[in-house]
């Protein structure tokens, strides 16, 4: 299975509509449901140098440790290519990423393996062919030509806050393994192995908002999850 790539023409984002969106952030550890905190999530078109763009824009407030993050998408509004990527919490700007193609510069927040802190390091990465942003997570998703079994991979930037540059970008696959309703939706719902797990119910008609819920499981019998 090849996987694809903004240029392929595949992925085709004309379906996503404006909308704005509010979910619950709930973990789920040995039965128990803990509110985290709230999402909320806009995404507009439009159009700048001669570009339709998708931005989606996103903040988001955190219960356990009092942050509160703000997420900057912009992508072509047909291919879903990433032109500009940014996440800021609090008052630092952890991420703010320029794409061009197959390069993205700017800065990014990397971890010492071994350590917790951090550093905003500025880098350049020119890939060997043009590759998608998971800083998109499911609106990237929402993109793909999603049926019965269907089935694909994908390179993209991973978001990653490791220190080594080769994890930056990473392949991810996803399957589509049922259909169910949520919130009077018919969805898909579609695996991704990220890493870790991710579980996303995308709306068969991208209507009224094209990612309806979505789960997470960051590590062994704990489970997040971003609910209407």
């Amino acid at each position: 299975m090849n996987d694809i790539t903004p240029e392929d023409g595949l992925v085709d984002g004309s379906s996503i509509p404006d909308y704005t969106n509010v979910w619950r952030m709930t973990r789920v550890l040995g039965g128990v449901e803990e509110q985290i905190g709230v999402w909320h999530d806009r995404v507009d078109h439009e159009t700048r140098d001669g570009e339709r763009l998708l931005v989606r824009r996103q903040t988001s407030e955190h219960r356990q440790d009092g942050t509160r993050h703000q997420h900057l998408d912009e992508l072509n509004a047909v291919t879903l290519a990433p032109r500009r990527v940014q996440w800021v919490q609090d008052d630092v700007t952890r991420v703010d990423l320029r794409w061009q193609g197959r390069r993205f510069a700017g800065r990014h927040w990397m971890v010492v393996p071994g350590s917790d802190e951090g550093l905003p390091l500025e880098v350049s990465v020119e890939l060997p062919r043009p590759a998608f942003d998971w800083h998109a997570w499911g609106l990237l998703i929402a993109g793909f030509p999603l049926a019965d079994g269907y089935a694909a991979g994908f390179l993209a930037r991973a978001g990653g806050s490791t220190g080594s540059m080769t994890e930056l970008v990473r392949r991810f696959a996803l399957r589509v393994v049922g259909r169910d309703r949520a919130a009077d939706i018919d969805c898909f719902v579609v695996d991704v192995d990220a890493g870790v797990p991710w579980r996303f119910w995308i709306s068969t008609t991208r209507e009224p908002r094209p990612v309806v819920q979505l789960s997470i499981e960051p590590a062994s019998g704990v489970t997040q999850w971003w609910k209407p």
